[in-house]
């Protein structure tokens, strides 16, 4: 079990058994079935699932729905079954076969990764936090998540709906967005994992954030910890709050600008050769459905959202590699 300075709130102490054992009841009986939890082997009472599997699937959770990634995971691992595989795979097929699941950077992270592992560790796959923090586009969850899940190791494993249900757990939440400070989240994490059970619990945790203890409308009377829950009940957690307000946008055209950057890279992956810069802009908009004329200024724009693809390395041009991005030049994916 981690140690650390932070102090742990008084409602941990009166109530973290208990809940430990509710919890992986419940758990036991109502945790969810997903391609990634899939058990590998069991050695002792570690469980180790394969790390590559777990690599691509925290990737592609991080802002894709886990019914979605479910769906598309067992199709992208035949296409893609090992670490070699993805490492020697062209950018453009690789960003062929994420088509749909958005975000088309998470997928150059995902390759950097996989070349890292091949190029750094010989193809074995770290363990090691050390290892794994030095592996490129690999933040502390996803670190910890490899950890956890792949090599069944005792350790916090922190993310929104985690953070969520410890706070609510154990301080009195009066709004949806209310959490602890991080530093007191990772504490308590840390001290409520049961020994040799971090595999489970983490999940429990998230699986209890994503079905009962919900953002914005918790079902507090389902719940198994609702007798031991500080916010059990408070009529203010699911009332609007004005932090809840989000920041809005770039838009171009009314459209969001990050459905822009998805549907230029959707058009790429379905065209023959290059495609003419203010072209690719063009059919981005009738993917969109976009019926109007664009002004001068707006296709501009959307030559500088394509531009931002350029340099981020999801789309590439032909011949020409410096210099502004010209309305005329061609663009294609990435070999």
């Amino acid at each position: 079990m981690a140690t650390t300075a932070q102090p742990l709130p008084l409602t941990f102490h009166l109530f973290h058994r208990s809940i430990r054992g509710q919890l992986l009841e419940w758990f036991r009986q109502q945790g969810k079935e997903f391609p990634w939890r899939k058990l590998k082997r069991e050695e002792g009472a570690t469980v180790i699932v394969d790390p590559y599997v777990v690599l691509v699937s925290e990737v592609m959770l991080q802002q894709t729905q886990a019914a979605r990634v479910a769906a598309r995971l067992p199709e992208f691992l035949g296409q893609f079954p090992s670490l070699g595989s993805l490492a020697a795979a062209s950018t453009a097929t690789l960003l062929r076969a994420w088509q749909g699941m958005g975000y088309n950077r998470r997928a150059l992270r995902l390759q950097g990764a996989a070349r890292a592992i091949m190029e750094d560790h010989a193809g074995v796959f770290p363990s090691d936090a050390t290892q794994l923090r030095a592996l490129p586009g690999l933040g502390e969850y996803t670190v910890r998540a490899i950890q956890c899940f792949a090599f069944g190791m005792d350790v916090p494993v922190v993310d929104v709906n985690i953070q969520r249900v410890l706070s609510r757990l154990f301080f009195r939440c009066h709004w949806p967005r209310a959490v602890m400070p991080p530093a007191t989240v990772m504490a308590v994490a840390a001290a409520m994992l049961p020994a040799g059970e971090g595999f489970r619990w983490n999940q429990a945790l998230m699986d209890l954030g994503s079905t009962i203890c919900t953002a914005r409308k918790p079902n507090c009377s389902g719940c198994p910890l609702h007798s031991d829950c500080a916010s059990a009940e408070i009529p203010q957690l699911t009332l609007f709050h004005p932090d809840d307000v989000r920041t809005p946008e770039p838009t171009l055209c009314g459209i969001p600008q990050r459905f822009w950057r998805g549907k230029m890279v959707e058009a790429l992956r379905h065209a023959e050769g290059g495609v003419p810069a203010h072209r690719l802009v063009d059919d981005a908009a009738k993917l969109l459905g976009y019926q109007k004329k664009m002004k001068l200024n707006e296709e501009r724009e959307g030559l500088n959202i394509l531009a931002a693809l350029l340099q981020e390395g999801l789309a590439t041009r032909i011949g020409v590699q410096e210099g502004e991005l010209r309305e005329g030049d061609v663009v294609m994916l990435p070999r």
